[in-house]
């Protein structure tokens, strides 16, 4: 190999030693740039390790992940307490998969036999899930992804892309994002049908992130959510999306309260039980069987302050 390298052109043998150079240079930059557990760089993908899972990220597209690889985190507590919860779930259902990042987490921890029912409507964002889905395969989990939307009927509705935000940020009602917006229609679906004909008499952890469609997906899933065994629901709710749909985070908040559950508001990396005071603080919200809010008390008051 020296031989080889002596007899090259000198211009190329330059530019062959400074390789490491600027290799060296660009894996230091990463390093202070972006935080995760590991990085993959094939010829065509990179595939960021959290330590639970594993994702494709375009570090190009600065909603990619959205922002994970260069925040460090993202939801660490919501993340954290579902990860625990979903590691002895039977069920557990994600509406509003987006490309996958509690769904890929709660799919590596879950127990064997167990399902895992993941709806994305939006066609780009369904497919980075289940790329995302599909570096995390477990053979002895049963993962679903839905194509279609949860709501409070059976039917079709249209979903609002911002061409400038992208899939992550679809909206059954067009938001205030400003500039324009790709319109595609999905069939839609209420959860307490889609259980019924997947014989799914209960479900462990629900997961709602639905930009501002909150209440329409409630209303449609009355029946499980008042099952015997109630889930563990986490849901997003801001006034800034909800309000296009003529709705208000108190009136979503106080519907789940009605069915029996007991809420907290996710504040920073701590969580709060929900008050008439702090009922607008954050954006994330845990809600448990009132009745047995107390079995999940060891792991919360970790993250609880009252």
């Amino acid at each position: 190999m020296y031989r080889q390298l002596t007899k090259a052109n000198p211009l190329s043998l330059y530019l062959y030693s400074m390789k490491p150079v600027l290799a060296r240079g660009i894996i230091s930059l990463l390093r202070k740039t972006v935080h995760f557990e590991a990085l993959t760089i094939t010829s065509s993908d990179c595939i960021v390790d959290t330590g639970t899972a594993k994702f494709y990220w375009e570090p190009g597209n600065a909603y990619s992940m959205l922002g994970y690889p260069f925040r460090g985190d993202f939801e660490k507590t919501e993340t954290d307490i579902t990860v625990k919860i979903a590691s002895s779930a039977r069920c557990v259902v994600d509406v509003g998969g987006n490309f996958g990042w509690f769904a890929c987490q709660w799919q590596a921890v879950m127990p064997a036999g167990s399902q895992l029912h993941v709806f994305e409507p939006v066609p780009a964002e369904r497919s980075r899930l289940q790329k995302n889905l599909a570096l995390n395969t477990r053979n002895d989990v049963t993962t679903i992804v839905n194509d279609v939307c949860l709501s409070e009927a059976p039917g079709e509705v249209q979903l609002h892309i911002p061409k400038k935000l992208g899939a992550a940020f679809a909206s059954m009602s067009e938001q205030s994002y400003g500039g324009e917006f790709e319109v595609v229609t999905a069939r839609s679906t209420t959860l307490d049908d889609y259980c019924k004909n997947r014989q799914l008499d209960h479900i462990d952890l629900l997961k709602i992130d639905v930009e501002g469609a909150e209440l329409l997906v409630l209303r449609g899933a009355r029946t499980i959510l008042q099952a015997a065994a109630k889930p563990v629901i986490l849901i997003e709710s801001q006034a800034s999306t909800i309000e296009t749909f003529g709705s208000t985070v108190p009136e979503v908040l106080n519907f789940i309260k009605s069915l029996g559950y007991r809420g907290f508001v996710f504040q920073k990396d701590r969580l709060q039980e929900l008050t008439d005071r702090n009922i607008e603080t954050g954006y994330n919200y845990l809600f448990v069987d009132e009745q047995k809010a107390g079995s999940l008390r060891s792991f919360l008051e970790k993250k609880l302050t009252v």
